[in-house]
């Protein structure tokens, strides 16, 4: 199955119309295209576990027409010279490794943010910021590499953290948690990404990731570091949480947890959930609890953060509460509440997501054909094997 256009932007998905034309000899990148090669530079290697976000055959097809190729382990892919001279073309620019990097903690590091960036891509985001902004309408992601492969200095020291997640409200510091974790300093991670003005003027908010459930995601931040120096004092993640001033949620890399963001990235949507859900017997919490029954005087808590942390707080707190979190959150929730003082609640993510005026299918990848800046198509020959591929339909 081959990506792009045919020239006049016939996709070669459409057998009929593009049996129309099968005397053309090019094709046109799309903007889906060029952006998964301008991520695999960006990141230097791209997981081959990219399925999940995009079409699986594009990375295959950039592969086949020599702009793509695979890494000696099978892990990634990599841009070839030819890969950099068509992101050139397209008006981007990207060095290159100066030496190969084989297996090890550095390579597993990179493809799992270019995972974390698939994933944020997937969401439409903007993945190839390269400084902190105050100035970002749409959500932007400011990878830690961009910031640490500065030549002048590396602000960020030894930290675990992936990078920021700009929003209109918040400022959220990925964490991707792997089973060979060793752990981290919280002060120093909270230090570092209060400081210089990273958060540009947004509340920090962590967000640990990882996993594709939230119940290992859970239990793989409850799990002692697998690699621990000697005389080290790092923290499980799951203790790092309680050092952190500022709220700290779980989202799985996962379709629903796509979704999970896109709500937590919506603003004032736990009044908004809250109001809905009591209607006019809403009123506004009290003892971190986002809101009270009129009648009963009740609080509730809008747990689809999975802000664990604060669901004990809130425990410790108040004699009870009502906790409303995702039907697909339940078992994991269910299990973590276990013997508190909580009532647990379930909403379906379509009726949150309706609340929200979001919709309940993720945005569609961008077909569209790839312009430059003076308006320019970027094309490429037809290769040998789609042309004879189609003779025969």
């Amino acid at each position: 199955m081959l990506m792009g256009f045919m020239l006049f932007f016939i996709h070669p998905f459409d057998k009929e119309q593009a049996g129309l034309h099968r005397g053309m000899r090019f094709m046109v990148f799309s903007n889906l295209e060029i952006d998964v090669l301008r991520l695999t530079a960006w990141c230097k290697d791209l997981t081959v576990r990219c399925g999940q976000y995009i079409p699986e055959e594009i990375p295959e097809f950039l592969r086949d027409y020599g702009y793509l190729r695979r890494s000696r382990s099978g892990q990634s892919y990599r841009v070839t010279q030819s890969g950099y001279r068509l992101l050139e073309s397209a008006g981007y620019y990207y060095e290159p490794d100066l030496q190969y990097r084989g297996q090890g903690p550095a390579l597993t590091r990179r493809i799992q943010m270019s995972e974390l960036m698939l994933f944020f891509m997937r969401l439409g985001i903007n993945v190839f910021a390269e400084e902190p902004s105050t100035e970002t309408p749409d959500m932007t992601f400011l990878p830690a590499f961009s910031l640490r492969r500065k030549k002048s200095s590396n602000i960020l020291g030894g930290t675990r953290f992936t990078g920021f997640l700009y929003t209109a409200e918040y400022a959220f510091i990925p964490y991707y948690i792997a089973p060979e974790n060793d752990g981290i300093y919280p002060g120093t991670e909270q230090s570092m990404f209060s400081a210089s003005g990273l958060l540009s003027g947004r509340t920090p908010f962590v967000l640990y990731t990882g996993a594709q459930s939230l119940e290992e995601l859970i239990a793989l931040t409850k799990g002692q570091p697998a690699i621990r120096k000697t005389k080290s004092t790092t923290l499980s993640f799951d203790s790092a949480a309680v050092f952190f001033n500022c709220p700290v949620c779980y989202v799985p890399l996962s379709g629903l947890g796509l979704r999970q963001l896109r709500i937590l990235s919506c603003q004032n949507y736990r009044q908004r959930l809250a109001e809905r859900i009591l209607g006019v017997d809403y009123l506004p919490g009290l003892h971190q609890s986002d809101a009270r029954h009129q009648k009963t005087n009740d609080n509730y808590l809008i747990g689809i953060d999975c802000n664990l942390k604060q669901f004990e707080m809130v425990s410790q707190a108040l004699p009870a509460f009502h906790l409303i979190v995702l039907e697909e959150q339940i078992p994991a929730i269910r299990k973590f509440m276990a013997g508190k003082n909580a009532t647990l609640h379930s909403i379906r993510i379509s009726a949150a997501e309706h609340v929200l005026g979001l919709s309940s299918e993720l945005m569609n990848n961008d077909w569209n054909p790839f312009q430059t800046e003076k308006g320019d198509y970027l094309t490429a020959p037809l290769s040998p094997a789609y042309r004879k591929a189609r003779t025969k339909d």
